[in-house]
């Protein structure tokens, strides 16, 4: 290609022994490659390079969430309180766009957990045309993420790399469902299926209500109540909060 780019340039063939006649710059290679001018025979025009790399073995990125949540048992509105996220995606080259990515699935798996479906009539027909239509988490409904890494390099490649794209999206749900059952398990609430929408978290608490035997069985609230829970730590309810047995 070099001599090619010297021959054009030049009008002659590139000495074989002395390289001091002239000179071509990269940016010159790279113009002639692709306009394909006086090309070998056999070569084609373009100036780049395959290749593929197949690991020993597939890295592992690993991360943990922690979701607090608040809960109204008289509507069943479920409010996301804080959200930490703490990820191991091996050696970080963009900090700004790891952490985009991290935002971004944690929002995607806050939607699963609490809001999106797929909703079919009772003619099976889908009631969801659009996304004018289908329940996606937006700025209001989540909080300001929270977010801290442990960069531990993988050994399978030479970036050190271990990917950070679905990582959010995989912690995520699960931390905000165990948050939500977390926070209703006084109330005698165990299960809740996917997604967690106010309606069926009202529903859970009724059926809860109604299937606990004795004077305990009514939960009565005052004001605006609310049950907290932080998943995987201390269990809180609300001091306005109580049952008949604290009457």
């Amino acid at each position: 290609m070099v001599h090619a780019v010297f021959r054009r340039r030049m009008g002659m063939d590139l000495p074989p022994s002395d390289r001091e006649g002239g000179t071509v710059t990269f940016a010159e290679v790279a113009r002639e490659a692709h306009l394909g001018h006086d090309l070998p025979r056999g070569m084609a025009p373009g100036l780049d390079e395959t290749d593929f790399f197949d690991p020993v073995d597939m890295p592992f990125a690993y991360g943990t969430h922690v979701a607090g949540v608040e809960v109204d048992p008289e509507t069943g509105q479920v409010a996301l309180l804080r959200h930490v996220v703490v990820d191991d995606c091996g050696r970080i080259i963009n900090p700004l766009l790891v952490e985009g990515q991290v935002h971004g699935g944690a929002a995607q798996g806050v939607g699963q957990a609490l809001m999106e479906a797929m909703v079919h009539g009772a003619s099976r027909a889908p009631m969801v045309g659009g996304f004018g239509e289908y329940a996606l988490p937006r700025a209001t409904d989540l909080p300001a993420f929270e977010t801290g890494h442990t960069a531990v390099p993988t050994t399978l490649n030479p970036l050190g790399a271990k990917g950070v794209g679905e990582g959010a999206t995989i912690g995520a749900t699960p931390a905000v469902v165990n948050a939500v059952l977390d926070a209703l398990a006084p109330l005698g609430v165990t299960d809740i299926p996917m997604p967690m929408t106010p309606m069926r978290v009202w529903r859970a608490i009724g059926r809860a209500r109604a299937g606990r035997d004795g004077p305990a069985a009514t939960v009565v609230t005052e004001g605006s109540s609310r049950a907290r829970s932080d998943a995987g730590g201390a269990i809180s309810l609300n001091p306005n909060t109580r049952s008949e047995d604290d009457a």
